[in-house]
C-alpha cells in the first residue's frame, strides 16, 4: 500500500508523507522491502523526512542483513 502512495498508483493520489507512515511501520515489524525504500525516502528527503545519509545506510544495512538484495 506505501508504494501505491509513494507513486500515486491504484487510484490513489500521491502522498510521500503517507508512504513514509506506513513503511516505518513496517520497517519497525523488520520488513526488509519496507527498510529498503525508507532508506531511499531517507536519501532523496521525500516525505517530509529531512535528507539524512546516515539514517538512510542504517535502513539499508538492516534490510541487507535480513538478505535483501536491492539494499
Amino acid at each position: 500500500l506505501a508504494a501505491l502512495y509513494a507513486f500515486g498508483r491504484g487510484g490513489l493520489a500521491r502522498d510521500d508523507r503517507e508512504a513514509v507512515r506506513l513503511w516505518q511501520r513496517a520497517a519497525e515489524r523488520e520488513e526488509s522491502g519496507a527498510q529498503t525504500n525508507l532508506g531511499t525516502m531517507y536519501a532523496t528527503g521525500r516525505g517530509g523526512l529531512p535528507r539524512d545519509d546516515r539514517k538512510a545506510a542504517r535502513m539499508w544495512r538492516l534490510a541487507a542483513e535480513q538478505g535483501s538484495t536491492e539494499a
